[in-house]
Order: C-alpha cells, then sequence, then structure tokens
C-alpha cells in the first residue's frame, strides 16, 4: 500500500524538480530563435537596401543618358546646305534678333553641353564682323552647346603699322582662360568665313579640328595642305602646339 505513495510522490517530485528548467530552455530557445529571426531580417534589409541602392544608379545612370542624348542633335533631317544672309545690320537690330544671347554668351539647358568661345581676330572689318555674326548666331541656335562670340580689335589700327593675327589670338586665349568660365573648346574663326553646311558641329574632338576643310572660293575642294582659317583646339591642345607664333607681321601673314 506503500509503494504507489511513493512512486507518486517520487514522480511528483522528479516533474516539480524538471519545471524551472523547462522554462529556462524555453526561454533561451525563444531567445535564439528571436535573435535567427533578426539575423534574417537584417540580411533582408541589407539585400534589399543594395537592390534599391542598385536601382537607383541603373535609374540614374538612364537619366544621365537620357539627358546626355538631348545634347546631341540630329542633323539629318535637316537640309545640308545652309544659305548665307549677306545683310550688314547694326549691332543693335543683332541685339534684338537673337534673344538666346545674352552679354555675348549663349548658355545652353544641358549640363554636358560643351563651352565654346569663338576667337575672331579682325582689324577694320566692321561690315564683315557683322555679317559673320548675323549667320553665326542663327547658325548656332541649333547645336548643343554653350558658345561665347569674341572678336579681337588690334591696337594697331593705323594702316602703316603692321598687323600680328597670331599675337592677337594668343592674347585672348590667355584672357579666355582668366576667365570664371571653364572654357572646354577654343575655336580661331576668320571674320569673313560663314558656315555653309548643317552638318558641321561647332566643337572640339580629341586631336586639333580643321572646320573649313572646303571653301567656296577654292570650289570646295579638299584643303589638305595647310591648318587655319576656322580651327577648333581645345584649351590642353593649344598649349600643347606652343601656341601661335609672334613672329608674323603684315595682313594674311597666319
Amino acid at each position: 500500500m506503500h509503494f504507489p505513495e511513493i512512486k507518486v510522490r517520487s514522480f511528483i517530485c522528479t516533474f516539480s524538480w524538471w519545471k524551472p528548467l523547462a522554462v529556462h530552455e524555453y526561454i533561451c530557445g525563444l531567445g535564439i530563435t528571436i535573435i535567427i529571426v533578426a539575423i534574417m531580417f537584417q540580411v533582408m534589409c541589407d539585400a534589399s537596401e543594395i537592390i534599391w541602392a542598385a536601382e537607383f544608379y541603373e535609374d540614374r545612370i538612364k537619366q544621365e543618358l537620357f539627358i546626355n542624348s538631348l545634347c546631341n542633335v540630329c542633323f539629318w533631317f535637316l537640309d545640308k546646305l545652309v544659305s548665307v544672309n549677306k545683310s550688314v545690320l547694326p549691332f543693335s537690330v543683332l541685339n534684338r534678333l537673337f534673344t538666346h544671347v545674352n552679354d555675348g554668351l549663349r548658355v545652353h539647358n544641358c549640363s554636358f553641353a560643351e563651352r565654346v568661345a569663338i576667337v575672331v581676330p579682325c582689324r577694320n572689318r566692321s561690315k564683315h564682323l557683322r555679317i559673320l555674326l548675323l549667320n553665326l548666331h542663327a547658325f548656332l541656335s541649333e547645336q548643343p552647346i554653350t558658345y561665347g562670340i569674341f572678336f579681337t580689335i588690334s591696337f594697331a589700327q593705323h594702316k602703316d603699322i603692321h598687323y600680328n593675327k597670331g599675337a592677337s589670338m594668343n592674347g585672348a586665349f590667355v584672357h579666355l582662360m582668366e576667365s570664371p568660365i571653364n572654357w572646354t573648346c577654343i575655336i580661331f574663326h576668320d571674320v569673313d568665313l560663314l558656315p555653309e553646311n548643317a552638318l558641321i558641329t561647332y566643337n572640339c574632338l580629341k586631336s586639333p579640328r580643321h572646320l573649313s576643310t572646303t571653301l567656296f572660293e577654292m570650289h570646295f575642294s579638299p584643303v589638305i595642305l595647310w591648318l587655319g582659317v576656322v580651327v577648333a583646339f581645345t584649351p590642353e591642345q593649344f598649349v600643347k602646339l606652343n601656341v601661335y607664333s609672334n613672329s608674323y607681321w603684315g595682313w594674311g601673314a597666319i
């Protein structure tokens, strides 16, 4: 009669002794589970953040490429030849005609637009200068560039004093490099040359660029023996070539 009671008591005592340990294991297991879930959540968050960052930069690249494509104008739909207007208009009229130009500078809204400085050396050529401005502003309005046209006035205006075109252009280059605008392309442009082909782009390449390779006066035959009239340089290219010589005096020396 006493043995069942002992067994029951023994069972009860055994169960009571294991109860705190079982609760402790339950709490430990729950804590480990929470830690594992937290780690998995962090890993998933990091992965989603990486994916989001990749998508963000991919979208940013697409936007940049789209914006960059806006800077490139396709000229194939344009007529190849451009009509030349030889009207001689006052500077006040020219200012009213080209509203996209402010203080001699046209700023393009494309962030990738090249900044082109066009240097026009002239001496006693007011008529040709106004014709050039009339045609060049109209021509460049369709091109995705920020540009400014700068003409040099020689101090040697007297007919008995020789003109130094090279020194005039070198001086303009030095002045442009000291200006607050970071010009990426310098084009030296004769005052009596007008563009007649819509496919001509006023920009610079990896090497000095000759824009006036065919001239009306030469029956549009290719010019291959000399470099001049309208030439595009990056500032680095022009410095590397040691700029123009200052030793040539007289009209047409360069």
